[in-house]
């Protein structure tokens, strides 16, 4: 990898609205068209397949993902015309995309996710969103040892890979499995502490959402070759919808490339790895109750994006959360498209308090793994009606 191709990866990443994690250019031309057909070919094969050959329906999906974060890298050279860049981005279609559909639509979505919380439990522990880690530093032998004293632009795929592998293969339950890619993770806090300039920063966080992408790509080959029917179906309906959402998540939290300067990369690495690791620990959950094993899901943290789609693959109504660039957090509401109220969120027990900017809105937030409800304590005219509460089921 080389330190001389960020600019051009800045430049991609406003082409394809920053909004995607993308793999190494030098092998992405091979595959573009390739991953998109079987993105297709999933989308529309699936549901017969779901009846079928569930090995071969993993493996699918398996290459699937692997192929997808490279395509999008071959759309940032076009971008980019002579310039070449080895810098890693998140990409359109990623790996976690065609594997990690966490949440379920219309009535299975509130169920599915409130069944997994009351069968993995959640953690006492908060995950604030300040810190990536509210407890202790988590260890692993097979983390701990890995070697990642080169440069940060090295190619660290190949021994991330057999790493999970390892954690995979070795652990004796999920929960100890996502304590060592916790660990794995934690590696790369490192990097990023020591990283000097945005383009070391960017690729450091680049290599955090390529931990959990791949432990969910492990993931959702073990759970393709153990749901059966029904169950099965429904996370391929979840999947589609996921899929089809993400991108305008993203866009609605982040905001525009173009408005986010040079950080707009490595805040799209992270918002995606966020994403991923949740989708990492809902799948794991449904993996265990299928074997008849149980993990602790971690407590959710007050950043977080939650979706009501009216059972559709669009976004009716948004409630986003994030840390505010000044101090403290804020929401960003948005009602069945008919426009968005913005204002400051503040932790009220095992609760949020919203205040509109104006301060002619508030109201309580209350969210987990089953989703986020958003009820109006306060309102003085506008979009927002006192009274009323609002559900978003879906959890990115």
């Amino acid at each position: 990898m080389k330190k001389r191709v960020y600019m051009a990866l800045v430049v991609a990443m406003i082409g394809l609205c920053g909004c995607t994690p993308t793999k190494d250019s030098e092998r992405a031309d091979a595959v573009n068209q390739s991953e998109v057909a079987e993105v297709e070919a999933e989308v529309i094969e699936e549901p017969g397949t779901s009846q079928g050959d569930d090995t071969a329906e993993a493996a699918d999906n398996t290459d699937t993902t692997q192929e997808a974060d490279d395509s999008n890298a071959a759309a940032n050279e076009e971008t980019t015309d002579e310039e070449t860049t080895d810098e890693k981005t998140t990409g359109e279609k990623s790996a976690d995309e065609d594997i990690t559909e966490e949440n379920v639509s219309d009535e299975n979505a509130s169920d599915n996710e409130q069944n997994a919380e009351a069968d993995a439990g959640e953690s006492s522990t908060e995950d604030t969103g300040d810190s990536r880690y509210a407890t202790e530093a988590p260890s692993n032998p097979i983390a701990d040892s890995l070697d990642l004293s080169g440069d940060v632009f090295d190619d660290y795929e190949p021994v991330l890979k057999d790493a999970v592998e390892q954690i995979v293969s070795s652990s004796e339950n999920l929960q100890e499995e996502l304590n060592g890619i916790e660990a794995i993770d934690y590696r790369f806090e490192g990097l990023r502490t020591a990283a000097e300039t945005q383009a070391e920063m960017t690729q450091t966080s680049y290599w955090s959402y390529a931990v959990w992408d791949m432990e969910i790509n492990s993931l959702w080959s073990r759970i393709s070759e153990t749901l059966k029917g029904a169950e099965k179906d429904n996370l391929l309906k979840e999947q589609r919808q996921w899929i089809a959402m993400k991108e305008e998540v993203i866009l609605e939290t982040l905001g525009r490339s173009e408005d986010g300067g040079s950080i707009y990369p490595m805040l799209v690495n992270e918002l995606t790895r966020d994403m991923t690791r949740t989708r990492s620990y809902y799948l794991a959950s449904v993996l265990a109750k299928a074997k008849g094993d149980e993990i602790t899901l971690p407590k959710r943290g007050i950043c977080g994006e939650y979706v009501d789609n009216q059972g559709t693959n669009d976004v009716y109504s948004s409630l986003i959360i994030k840390e505010s660039f000044e101090s403290g957090y804020e929401g960003i509401i948005s009602i069945f498209r008919l426009g968005n109220v913005e204002g400051t969120v503040e932790k009220s027990g095992d609760d949020l308090v919203f205040t509109s900017y104006d301060e002619k809105t508030k109201g309580i937030i209350r969210y987990g793994w089953g989703g986020a409800s958003l009820e109006i304590t306060e309102s003085n005219g506008g979009l927002l009606e006192k009274g009323e509460v609002y559900e978003f089921k879906f959890v990115f």
